[in-house]
């Protein structure tokens, strides 16, 4: 699907337009070869930088993009677990009923802690980085396994994996009835939500913590961005926080550019 920010796809007429000197990037999400291989230049459609799905990248893509003055920035799909726990079921999430949690309706995360998953994500980022000086990183699908981007959005209570309730009791620093994960899980949101709540956030932070430092040794100097559920502390009784782990504040230092996906 082609986004245009700030203007929609029926205005690409008037993008030929000088550009206000208030707005400083104008951009596309997706691949720009549909709009080359129509014939359109991107200075000539106003645009100046293109968001693009990492295996979408080419260093023609990049040189290209470069020739007509855009930047190419990076979209890297950081919790999207689809092509990785279906071969790897330790990082499926798993919800409250200690069961692997059902795929949402196109989306299906991974548990955030499995040092598996972390270390093939954070070896994609490298690759990434050394092969293509883009302009930035946003980090994509930068939530706990969820999907709000639905009518009906699908907000499990996850992840209740051995490692993540091996996490959390050492970060709360106590110790979890003996017991199955669902019963482990029951103990949890009976008496600790509040930690539990606060403990899943701060994973987020770490995540968004090693891209930063990743991008700081490879490419020092680009842009970290996070395309994020856009909804307000209180809709669907603050499940941004509460559900998906986001809390905005607690990631501002670490990231340069919030991108609400509305």
């Amino acid at each position: 699907m082609w986004k245009l920010w700030v203007l929609c796809l029926s205005a690409v007429p008037a993008l030929a337009q000088p550009l206000p000197e208030r707005i400083a990037v104008r951009g596309v999400y997706s691949n720009p070869k549909p709009l080359w291989d129509q014939g359109a230049r991107l200075d000539e459609l106003g645009i100046n930088a293109v968001f693009v799905h990492a295996g979408s990248i080419t260093a023609a893509m990049l040189e290209r993009a470069r020739a007509e003055g855009a930047q190419v920035y990076a979209e890297y799909p950081t919790l999207n677990g689809k092509g990785y726990v279906e071969q790897h079921l330790e990082a499926w999430p798993v919800d409250s009923h200690g069961a692997r949690a059902a795929p949402a309706t196109w989306f299906l995360g991974a548990c955030p802690t499995e040092p598996g998953f972390r270390a093939w994500r954070r070896k994609q980022l490298e690759d990434l980085l050394e092969r293509y000086d883009v302009a930035g990183v946003w980090m994509d699908y930068f939530h706990w396994h969820a999907q709000f981007e639905d009518p009906n959005p699908v907000l499990p209570e996850t992840c209740f994996s051995p490692t993540c309730l091996a996490a959390f009791a050492r970060w709360a620093k106590l110790k979890l009835p003996a017991g199955a994960p669902a019963a482990q899980a029951a103990w949890i949101l009976a008496h600790q939500d509040r930690a539990w709540r606060e403990w899943r956030v701060t994973v987020l932070e770490d995540w968004a913590r090693q891209v930063r430092e990743v991008i700081r040794k490879k490419r020092p100097g680009i842009l970290l961005g996070v395309y994020h559920c856009p909804w307000t502390d209180s809709e669907y009784g603050g499940a941004r926080r509460r559900i998906l782990g986001l809390d905005f504040e607690r990631l501002a230092p670490l990231v340069d550019v919030f991108s609400p996906m509305v």
